[in-house]
């Protein structure tokens, strides 16, 4: 379990923190998660978002500078029942546009990340390295942020607020295929050479049987995309040149 959770601090784009005098008294959150996610929090990998519950020493700690997705002047445990619905409410909207946000970053960073490993797959294990522009993440911000070609296209929090829970869930689920896709690609790339250096027909067939999913997905995100008003087709047309060549 601690593994597991070491795992989700090191890897999560959004960070929600209930905050009370019972969570600073915690030795687990104090001495294992909080630092971790303080120090993500001040790299800019990470959105952090903390809820009052109750009134604590919160003021008097690093959390403080960051940003409370309600007031700590009014925690939760101190408001009437309508004011606490009101008040979850807004919170459940904080919560749900920076995890839409996390969705398209961390789906775009998947397919930032993959593009040297798609390339070697389709061109094969001699083709260099090749530079690509990737999106470009602000957690303290909500942004997603794509340049190439002299454009910017930008993603934020306000774009986010126009999807319903079906798109958002949608969006999630494209992310999810994608890195588990290449989580398996990753897991098998270092064994399509033999030892004679040759190379090992059976693990190419897999890694490409891998990578067509992702190509399918790569083109659900960027319409999905387009349907928001954001373009990106251009953006990622290497990529799509590759999934092109892929299914030929």
């Amino acid at each position: 379990m601690a593994e597991r959770i070491e795992a989700q601090l090191r890897t999560a784009n959004v960070g929600v923190l209930l905050v009370s005098s019972s969570f600073f008294a915690s030795n687990f959150i104090a001495d294992v998660e909080l630092p971790v996610i303080l120090k993500r929090a001040e790299q800019n990998t990470l959105r952090l978002l903390w809820i009052a519950v109750s009134h604590s020493l919160v003021a008097e700690t690093p959390l403080y500078k960051f940003q409370a997705a309600n007031d700590p002047g009014r925690p939760i445990d101190m408001m009437d029942r309508p004011q606490r619905m009101k008040a979850w409410v807004k919170i459940a909207e904080t919560i749900k546009d920076a995890s839409g946000i996390s969705a398209i970053a961390g789906a775009l960073g998947v397919v930032d990340e993959s593009y040297n490993l798609i390339r070697s797959v389709v061109l094969g294990p001699a083709a260099p390295p090749a530079q690509h522009p990737v999106a470009e993440y602000s957690a303290k911000s909500d942004t997603v942020a794509f340049t190439a070609h002299g454009t910017t296209v930008t993603i934020t929090a306000a774009d986010m607020e126009q999807l319903d829970k079906e798109s958002l869930e949608l969006i999630q689920m494209y992310e999810d295929s994608m890195q588990q896709q290449f989580d398996r690609i990753r897991k098998i790339y270092p064994f399509r050479i033999l030892p004679s250096g040759e190379v090992d027909t059976t693990v190419e067939v897999q890694l490409r049987n891998l990578a067509r999913p992702m190509c399918a997905d790569l083109d659900n995100i960027l319409n999905f995309l387009a349907g928001m008003g954001k373009a990106l087709h251009d953006h990622y047309h290497r990529y799509r040149m590759l999934c092109a060549q892929l299914n030929s």
